[in-house]
């Protein structure tokens, strides 16, 4: 399931990010309960140094060589990543999220398939954790708004932060390409209907000439979203903290996010002023070749609706670290840590 990801286009300036490797080595001195080889203690799961450095030859086998010989920052990074999604399964089992059993059958074969695990000394039970863990990480990260809710002190942080007018948009977009010009034969001769075929200029200008006459359509009261389905091209946009293809669909956005929903400043600058049911001009980008225009169908002051929503959404997700490691209880073995750098 790939139903959420995170949108690394928007920044809010009020999102707290935690590195959870940082957590665990400053926030919690050595257990004397855990064991020379034992890294870290999760609820009543603890994970041993070998499992860390076969969660790092797993990595480099997803990348193409397990034998892979690490720097010490490509380490940190996958030891964070490790002492995260441990955390993470964690959470996910206590929200009861479980692993089904057609799961762990593909996870046996995967093991099966792919002997380079059992050459570099990974047990068939030491990759069933592995996996079974990954997934109920990914399941959590995946589908978050299920199981947690954005506080609202993070909400309140955020709006305080709004500088701009707060408005909420509801809109529809047209997204109308056309093609490169095309050079002709080897010698540049072209003559004829072949002009007309490979021009891109004539591409250009009819492709424009359509937008223009279903902007107007649109404006005399034509059905947009009808419209654009009969003219226009998918565009790809986020929705809340997922990707998602749209053509002519009902799109929200609050005033700060509009113009990352929207993807071009000068789109944006064409619609922020805009009343309620007004259409944009054309908006040409030249660069990628596209041609767009924007019909608002309401906004309103402040954070409303939809609008509103997304906003807690893609929050939710950006501070999703600091709601899942924040529940965690675990222990950290900071010698056993050094033993998985270097030896």
């Amino acid at each position: 399931m790939d139903k959420k990801k995170s949108i690394a286009i928007i920044v809010i300036a009020v999102v707290m990010v935690v590195l959870v490797i940082a957590v665990l080595a400053t926030s919690h001195a050595d257990d004397s309960a855990l064991g020379a080889d034992e890294l870290v203690s999760i609820g009543e799961n603890v994970y041993t140094v070998k499992e860390c450095k076969d969660y790092i030859k797993i990595t480099n086998e997803a990348a193409g060589d397990i034998t892979k010989a690490t720097t010490d920052e490509e380490k940190e990074e996958i030891i964070n990543q490790f002492l995260s999604e441990k955390i993470y399964a964690h959470a996910a089992a206590e929200n009861g999220i479980t692993v089904p059993e057609e799961e762990i059958q593909t996870f046996k074969k995967d093991y099966t398939e792919k002997a380079v695990y059992a050459e570099n000394g990974i047990s068939e039970e030491e990759y069933l954790r592995y996996a079974t863990d990954n997934y109920l990480y990914t399941q959590l990260s995946q589908n978050l708004e299920d199981y947690y809710e954005l506080p609202d002190e993070y909400y309140d942080a955020f709006v305080e932060s709004v500088e701009d007018p707060m408005k909420s948009y509801s809109f529809r977009v047209m997204t109308f390409y056309y093609e490169e010009p095309k050079s002709g034969d080897a010698s540049g001769d072209v003559s004829g209907e072949a002009v007309e075929q490979i021009s891109g200029e004539l591409l250009r200008d009819a492709v424009y000439a359509k937008a223009e006459n279903v902007r107007n359509q649109v404006i005399n009261g034509g059905d947009f979203e009808k419209l654009a389905q009969e003219n226009s091209s998918y565009r790809y946009t986020f929705n809340g903290s997922s990707y998602t293809l749209v053509n002519g669909n009902l799109e929200y956005a609050v005033s700060v996010l509009l113009q990352d929903k929207l993807g071009s400043e000068a789109l944006y600058n064409a619609v922020k002023d805009l009343k309620s049911g007004e259409c944009s001009a054309l908006v040409e980008d030249t660069e990628a070749n596209v041609i767009n225009f924007v019909k608002v169908e309401t906004v309103e002051d402040g954070f409303t609706g939809e609008a509103n929503e997304e906003v807690r959404e893609i929050l939710l997700y950006q501070y999703q670290d600091t709601l899942v490691t924040g529940d965690a209880h675990y222990h950290m073995n900071q010698t056993a840590l050094l033993k998985v750098y270097y030896q």
